[in-house]
């Protein structure tokens, strides 16, 4: 049975961990974006402020989410050798995401599609928790 939820911790932290890694790669190809609007600003209409709080919000974002990435890759590899992984790893991507929802909603207004998607990795995160910690309990 440990073995199982070892399995399944290992399947789903190489998920989240590739999910993470796409993430990430979104979050730089958003702070290029944003880097090359700087020169068009004012045929785009767009203030200091304005791109500055994007560039910011996709630096934030893109630093985040390489951070997870090289943490679920480790993680990853651990299980793989069959050592434990702490908690905190998937406690703390799962407060990111609920902390970006939040600041989703509050910045952006209330966005179906990002607020499900992000929902389904709180899933699966808190799955890949559990089988963790069941995998710990049966040793």
């Amino acid at each position: 049975m440990q073995n199982m939820y070892l399995k399944q911790a290992k399947s789903i932290t190489l998920i989240i961990a590739f999910v993470s890694l796409l993430q990430a790669l979104l979050a730089v190809i958003g702070v290029i974006t944003v880097a090359l609007t700087i020169p068009d600003q004012d045929k785009l209409n767009l203030t200091d402020a304005i791109i500055r709080r994007a560039l910011l919000n996709t630096s934030i974002n893109a630093i985040f989410f390489v951070i997870f990435t090289i943490l679920f890759f480790v993680a990853f590899k651990r299980l793989k050798n069959g050592l434990q992984v702490g908690a905190l790893v998937y406690v703390s991507y799962i407060i990111f995401m609920v902390v970006s929802i939040l600041f989703g909603i509050i910045g952006s207004g209330f966005n179906l599609g990002s607020l499900l998607i992000s929902l389904m990795l709180i899933l699966l995160t808190g799955i890949a928790l559990y089988s963790v910690k069941k995998g710990e309990e049966m040793k």
